[in-house]
């Protein structure tokens, strides 16, 4: 269940997440086995986006207690020195935060050093989806303070592309603007920079729609990379 990570040459940060099975105990060998390859500041968790598998109809509470045991674990072996300095997280899909939804965040929260946001999703009607104005609004800073992280970060983030925009034009545009606002993160409310903002390719439910492909959009993908490590 917790496979040793084989890091990215280069990489200046990696968030990593397994999915041991519910019910399981998590034991001191499994964690620093896994995260052998690992560096102070990596980003760890298992069972992400949860809150999506409880909507589909999983059981939340044995989630939210492999969580839990998880986190304390790895408090415990950081505290001891025997892993490296990683941090925590408890990621959502950026719908539960979202100002439009009608989802309770209150049963999401699991003891974690930072909250995880996953920003990525489907243009509705051909246009895109303003992330930074409806997921970092007043529904994102309440989470983050009721479930007392420290921090917090943009594990999935991306946007696929769009028939209307033949050039990628827009789509660098709207890379660019969002990384931008995000990056930021609410200083109004004490909400820091995000740790990190990762471009999420699949072949999954969207498709090589959401992969970066023209060089104007690596090219700019790159520019902000480059820009913040």
């Amino acid at each position: 269940d917790f496979a040793p990570v084989s890091r990215p040459a280069g990489a200046s940060k990696v968030h990593v997440s397994w999915k041991p099975a519910l019910g399981s105990t998590i034991t001191d060998a499994d964690l620093i086995d896994a995260f052998a390859g690992l560096h102070d500041g990596d980003l760890v968790e298992v069972w992400h986006e949860s809150d999506v598998k409880y909507r589909k109809g999983d059981a939340l509470a044995p989630m939210i207690a492999l969580k839990n045991q998880f986190h304390d674990r790895v408090v415990a072996l950081r505290e001891a020195g025997r892993i490296p300095q990683v941090l925590t997280v408890n990621t959502w899909a950026g719908w539960s935060v979202d100002s439009t939804s009608d989802v309770d965040t209150a049963p999401l929260h699991a003891r974690a050093d930072i909250l995880g946001v996953d920003m990525d999703g489907i243009p509705s009607d051909d246009d895109f989806y303003p992330y930074a104005e409806r997921q970092m609004a007043a529904k994102f800073v309440a989470a983050y303070r009721a479930g007392g992280y420290t921090g917090w970060t943009v594990p999935e983030f991306s946007m696929p592309s769009v028939s209307s925009d033949p050039t990628g034009a827009r789509r660098v545009a709207w890379i660019q603007s969002e990384v931008a606002k995000i990056s930021r993160g609410v200083p109004a409310a004490g909400i820091p920079a995000p740790q990190m903002i990762a471009w999420f390719d699949t072949a999954g439910i969207i498709g090589e729609s959401e992969m970066l492909k023209a060089p104007s959009e690596i090219a700019a993908w790159s520019a902000l990379v480059a820009g913040n490590l």
